[in-house]
């Protein structure tokens, strides 16, 4: 089982404006250009295509926030996070990206189970910490005292191999 991980990043450090996250068909309130982590966790909490307790968000440097997705949102494939500045925010010459930095996934075949084809995946590029939270996730269901897994990858994702 694999949660979702998903970020967005502010670009440019932008001194004014707001900008509107949304998730699923749902739209937070505006949130203002430089918010703390628990700012933009509440705005997403108060989604009904999201709830209290489904998203943890943390800040990844001064301009960059990580969602990871659980309870009621762990374990699954799930649509990303949109992001739209107002005008304000986008007269000062900022920008936003969103990614996916792990795709969630239910854990139906684990990795280490033979036929089972392609297992979670990291999208790149992410960070180091993403990078190793990929790797502990899929050690701990994987077998074997060494926790040897083939990978494949691309310049967009890094997946692991099942069945060989």
């Amino acid at each position: 089982m694999v949660n979702e991980v998903q970020r967005f990043d502010i670009g440019n450090s932008p001194g004014s404006g707001k900008f509107v996250l949304g998730f699923n068909g749902a739209d937070t309130a505006p949130i203002q250009y430089h918010p703390a982590a628990g700012v933009v966790q509440s705005a997403l909490e108060a989604l009904p295509t999201v709830g209290i307790g489904n998203v943890v968000v943390t800040k990844d440097g001064n301009w960059g926030y990580v969602e990871t997705f659980l309870n009621a949102l762990g374990d699954q494939d799930l649509p990303q996070l949109t992001a739209v500045m107002d005008a304000q925010m986008a007269g000062t010459g900022a920008t936003m990206t969103v990614a996916t930095v792990q795709q969630g996934s239910s854990g139906d075949v684990p990795p280490d189970v033979p036929g089972g084809g392609s297992g979670p995946t990291l999208q790149t590029p992410c960070t180091v910490r993403d990078l190793l939270g990929f790797a502990i996730e899929v050690a701990a269901v994987t077998s074997g005292a060494h926790h040897s897994f083939p990978v494949e990858s691309t310049a967009d994702v890094i997946t692991v191999v099942v069945g060989q």
